[in-house]
């Protein structure tokens, strides 16, 4: 049981390191849609995320997980798109991988030592 405790490890580490958010440009073309969560940083410095946000009319628009967002495009600084980085999540499935290896290894060496019986 301890074992399959630890080799669960990795998938608790991926999400942590996988993404990043790169910056593209804000199309005013309506009806242009972007794939995934946009951070949407306005002229004010305050960012927001939405989730597979439209251009409608004169806005970006979320409408997304049961909740409604607006942006105005006039009040957009920068636009910067999610993305996963596969030399990140390797990186951490590998490092994830060979901790639960070392924490399986020492739990196993700790209980077959000193009991004595």
């Amino acid at each position: 049981m301890r074992f399959s405790v630890c080799s669960r490890l990795p998938l608790l580490l991926v999400p942590m390191a996988c993404y990043s958010y790169n910056q593209v440009p804000l199309s005013r073309d309506s009806a242009r849609s972007y794939a995934g969560d946009v951070r949407v940083t306005r002229t004010n410095q305050r960012s927001v995320v939405l989730h597979h946000p439209i251009v409608v009319g004169d806005s970006l628009v979320s409408d997304a997980n049961g909740s409604h967002a607006a942006v105005a495009l006039a009040d957009v600084q920068t636009l910067e798109e999610r993305h996963l980085e596969g030399g990140r999540t390797a990186l951490a499935v590998v490092g994830g991988v060979a901790a639960a290896v070392l924490v399986a290894v020492a739990i196993g060496s700790a209980g077959g030592s000193g009991s004595g019986y």
